[in-house]
């Protein structure tokens, strides 16, 4: 799956909720008009409630050998890596990749297959000793043993996750200390006070 796949995708359940919502509105029948408080709708609940169980795809990778697919899926309590098989994508028979930790409300993502194809790296902050509760690690699942390993143990943003040609190393950004992601993009807190002064 690629990015314009994931955006094709967020933009249908974007036009999906909107003609959702367009139909609440006017569609008002007798019935419903006794039984609910006026201008409400008992199918908005029920909207809301479907929305909350949305999952939604955030990254994706393709094995070298074309055979399975990593992606990332967000829901309400975090996110986690899945991985799907091309030619069988069978959602019950997708496999879940962790770290090994009994965390929650935490997260994993950015997975990268190694060039064999063996291993796969990925960043999460599910970690239960984790001296700051919501940093990110880099982790690598074993294909062949089934387990993760954590691989770092840093303080600040770690992004764009890569392996090397010959797959012994993995590059990825980091910015020491940082408290949000890296990028003119990111989320950050207005500037308050004297230009001139630190952090403004």
């Amino acid at each position: 799956m690629t990015v314009a796949d994931v955006r094709t995708c967020s933009l249908s359940l974007l036009f999906s909720l909107a003609t959702a919502l367009l139909a609440l509105g006017p569609a008002f029948d007798g019935q419903a008009q006794t039984t609910s408080p006026p201008g409400r709708d008992p199918r908005i609940g029920a909207l809301i409630e479907t929305l909350g169980k949305t999952k939604t795809p955030s990254s994706a990778a393709i094995s070298p050998d074309g055979t399975t697919v990593a992606w990332a899926v967000r829901a309400r309590e975090g996110s986690q890596i899945h991985l799907t098989d091309v030619s069988n994508p069978d959602p019950a028979k997708e496999k879940i990749i962790g770290t090994g930790s009994s965390a929650t409300s935490c997260g994993s993502s950015e997975p990268k297959w190694s060039p064999n194809g063996e291993w796969l790296a990925f960043v999460s902050d599910c970690i239960t000793d984790a001296d700051k509760p919501g940093q990110d690690q880099v982790f690598v699942w074993s294909k062949k043993t089934g387990g993760s390993k954590k691989l770092t143990q840093l303080v600040g943003g770690i992004d764009s996750l890569a392996w090397s040609p010959d797959g012994k190393a993995i590059g990825f950004l980091f910015v020491e200390n940082a408290t949000r992601s890296a990028g003119a993009l990111a989320a950050m807190k207005p500037w308050a006070g004297v230009i001139g002064e630190d952090g403004v």
